[in-house]
């Protein structure tokens, strides 16, 4: 076996080479630029202000998976912010020096036109730029992470490629390519601050600005890689506090993501935060979700606030005991008890109350940003009938449920092991969101 180990990874080699042989001669397609634009410049000040608003419908995405196993994972220590959170909110040292801060040029920052492409679809160029990953690059697009590896000849262990490296896309969506900039570091700044306010990973910014040490410091400059779409976003929002923060935004599917700038659910007398620490989601998913909280108060009679298990952790990623909430789209809010018991007691199916329930899953879907909700299918005949008693069409309840079909029928309300105790909301991806995906795209890590 040793002999014929060299002659394997040669034939493997040589298979690579053909195949982009093959991509890359395709003299009867048409193949278009997608470069990014580079500059060395400062975002507009005098548009964006100085520092990051402290607060904050679109077509939702993605058919979910028809399972998944899904358990709370045990309550986290107090406090939200830890270890890498912490980093990210430190403030930057110094002070200005007597001369000012260095000055960089200004730079218009590309119209968030985004292209959504139907029917036969060209080849595109992508050039790939700094701690831009494999997966991102597909999802940007609208693209499987497998098919633009099997495009380039690029292997499935690879997560990243080298900056300036060229793709070939066959694209669904075309967003403006990303611009690269240069940011003067202020008093009062921080990694997070500065992430959310021209819609950067402050992790990614970190490591791109590695060589000059993860302390900030006044009058440093920063480099960072910026999504128009995103930017002009952030940029235009309306300094409100009684809206959710922008800036949160997510990246791949629910069940292999990450979460950028995730913003916290906010305190509210309708609901309990049960596990703070993973209680954060994209603007999109948490405006969806207060909009849904108030359609359920208004008509649901129910004199107890809900409670509210995981959403994400602040960067997303895997969660404990989850296979999604990685994204910060998934939610999941605990079955509504009969007032006659206490909260906290074992959530039996003569427990709960499914009339409030129905109200409280019909109220999520009227947002229009939910795209499924997970129930076990034995708790869908309570339900059933419940909506049946509350007046619901057949129509209505066939549309909504998998019962009595079986859990493999269709329905908005979807049958998953492990969702007995609670029901697992998905909201849509936001249309800032170039990089959210729904769970048909997946990994190759699937």
């Amino acid at each position: 076996m040793r002999a014929v180990a060299p002659w394997v990874g040669l034939g493997a080699a040589v298979f690579t080479v053909v195949s982009l042989v093959l991509v890359l001669t395709a003299d009867d397609e048409v193949i278009h630029e997608a470069t990014p634009d580079t500059v060395d410049a400062d975002v507009l000040e005098a548009e964006v202000g100085a520092a990051a608003p402290d607060v904050g419908g679109g077509a939702g995405v993605g058919d979910p998976p028809a399972a998944e196993v899904d358990l709370e994972p045990e309550p986290a220590a107090s406090g939200d912010l830890t270890g890498e959170d912490l980093e990210d909110e430190r403030k930057a040292v110094g002070k200005i020096p007597p001369g000012g801060l260095p000055k960089v040029a200004a730079v218009q920052i590309p119209k968030a036109d985004v292209h959504y492409v139907e029917g036969s679809r060209d080849w595109i160029v992508h050039t790939v730029v700094g701690r831009e990953t494999i997966d991102q690059v597909a999802y940007r697009y609208g693209v499987k992470p497998r098919s633009l590896r099997l495009w380039n000849g690029i292997k499935g262990s690879e997560d990243r490629i080298k900056r300036g490296a060229r793709l070939r896309v066959k694209p669904r969506k075309i967003p403006p390519a990303r611009v690269e900039l240069q940011y003067v570091v202020k008093p009062g700044d921080s990694w997070a601050s500065i992430g959310i306010r021209y819609g950067v990973d402050s992790n990614e910014l970190r490591a791109l600005n590695w060589r000059d040490g993860t302390k900030l410091e006044v009058g440093q400059i920063l480099r960072m890689w910026v999504d128009p779409v995103l930017f002009h976003w952030v940029a235009t929002e309306d300094d409100d506090p009684t809206k959710v923060r922008p800036g949160a935004v997510g990246v791949g599917p629910p069940q292999s993501g990450w979460l950028v700038n995730g913003v916290q659910l906010p305190k509210n007398d309708y609901y309990r935060l049960r596990l703070p620490p993973s209680s954060y989601g994209t603007t999109f998913a948490v405006e969806a979700l207060l909009r849904g909280i108030v359609l359920f108060e208004a008509r649901a009679d129910y004199d107890r606030p809900l409670t509210f298990g995981s959403m994400s952790w602040r960067h997303g990623g895997p969660l404990t005991g989850h296979v999604s909430h990685q994204s910060g789209r998934d939610l999941d809010i605990g079955l509504p008890l009969k007032l006659q018991y206490q909260q906290g007691v074992a959530v039996k199916p003569d427990r709960v109350d499914w009339e409030v329930t129905w109200k409280l899953v019909t109220a999520m879907f009227d947002t229009k940003d939910v795209v499924v909700v997970f129930l076990d299918y034995a708790l869908q005949e309570p339900l059933y009938k419940a909506a049946a008693g509350l007046g619901a069409s057949a129509e209505e309840r066939k549309r909504y449920l998998q019962y009595p079909r079986g859990p493999q029928a269709p329905g908005l309300i979807r049958h998953s092991p492990g969702h007995d105790a609670h029901v697992h909301v998905r909201f849509a991806c936001g249309p800032y969101e170039m990089e959210c995906a729904d769970s048909s795209l997946g990994t190759d890590a699937e």
